[in-house]
């Protein structure tokens, strides 16, 4: 059986922001677990805005201390072992406020339809298609490049939370010929019918390239949908690349965090995995799937594993320890799971919430 490595993210009070005191001895526990990434989130997609690190790309947050604890947590996990994949949250990045002063125009605008409830469950966005947001994003990640040398760069929230129809949306789209207003009213109330359109013009593209298998019923056909949702897919695999581009600057690799639901969530989200997995866009393809169905784990790893066939980069799950409570028994099962299924390893979500027994958990694999 090949390597198996661990890894988990660090979100809402990221352990690096708890002190010297707490941070040494939990690197300490987690090395000794056997964990060889470790993912702290550095910006906030909900709550205060500004960022955790030493920047002069965008606010910092002014409770960050003077003595630099990512400096030193960074140093710290590097003599203990362990890869830290700095962790930004793209387009609902705690950036956003800086950028949305500066460029108010860069705000994704969602359709505010009730039928239609993505964007506002996760408050304001960036439109992530924007080339101006697209570059203060790289400024960010470059700046934590520069200062903090990182073993890699982590993407999260790479994807736009819905299908976003701001200006510059909608003139790119008219230079194709393409009436985004036209395509706005046919689903003004039918969210589940744009899903189900989209999901399948993305199948059609895809077994067209002998990636996957698709019984087309010539049903839910709509060309002007699939131009835009291509279009989308296509900007956000250009940040990607240059995402990669930036990392081998600086000889780091890259990570993300992507949806396992694919291609249905693509359709609004824009988030083309599948592509950037068998690009080699990316080093680590980290799928989430937090669930306590092990069936549905089973399965999921089983279908990634034939849609990304032939790609280079690790391939790891990301299991929801904590954000489905899941038991610390079924949390052990799901990582055998994953290990017998072939997968390079887990990742846990998340870690400020992880027990001593979840610990142990890992220390056996």
């Amino acid at each position: 059986m090949k390597d198996f490595k661990l890894g988990t993210w660090s979100q809402g009070q990221a352990l690096y922001m708890r002190g010297r005191d707490v941070f040494e001895p939990r690197i300490k526990a987690l090395a000794d677990a056997g964990v060889t990434i470790f993912i702290p989130v550095l910006d906030r997609p909900f709550g205060r805005q500004g960022v955790n690190f030493v920047t002069d790309a965008t606010d910092v947050d002014p409770e960050y201390p003077d003595w630099d604890p990512l400096m030193v947590f960074t140093d710290q996990c590097r003599e203990a072992g362990i890869e830290v994949h700095t962790w930004l949250c793209c387009f609902k990045s705690g950036a956003n406020p800086a950028m949305f002063r500066k460029m108010p125009q860069a705000e994704a605008q969602f359709n505010t339809s009730p039928d239609w409830p993505d964007g506002k469950e996760q408050g304001v966005w960036a439109c992530g298609c924007q080339p101006r947001v697209q570059q203060y994003m790289l400024d960010l990640y470059r700046s934590i490049a520069e200062r903090y040398r990182p073993a890699g760069l982590h993407l999260d929230f790479i994807r736009t939370g819905s299908q976003c129809a701001c200006d510059y949306c909608r003139s790119e789209m008219a230079e194709r010929g393409v009436d985004t207003e036209a395509i706005l009213k046919r689903y003004e109330s039918d969210r589940d019918g744009w899903l189900e359109a989209g999901s399948r013009g993305i199948l059609r593209k895809y077994a067209a390239m002998g990636v996957v298998e698709f019984d087309d019923d010539g049903e839910f056909v709509d060309e002007e949908l699939d131009q835009w949702i291509a279009w989308r897919m296509d900007r956000l695999t250009g940040f990607v690349a240059d995402m990669q581009s930036l990392a081998r600057e600086y000889d780091m690799v890259t990570s993300a965090a992507v949806k396992f639901f694919w291609p249905r969530y693509s359709s609004t989200g824009a988030q083309d995995w599948v592509h950037w997995a068998r690009e080699d866009l990316l080093d680590y393809l980290m799928v989430m799937l937090y669930t306590n169905d092990n069936e549905l784990l089973a399965n999921e790893i089983t279908r990634s594993q034939g849609l990304i066939e032939g790609h280079k980069c690790e391939h790891w799950f990301g299991l929801g320890r904590v954000s489905h409570d899941l038991p610390t028994e079924q949390f052990e099962e799901q990582i055998h799971i994953c290990r017998n299924a072939g997968l390079d390893g887990i990742v846990a979500f998340r870690e400020p919430y992880m027990t001593d027994a979840d610990l142990e958990v890992l220390s056996r694999f």
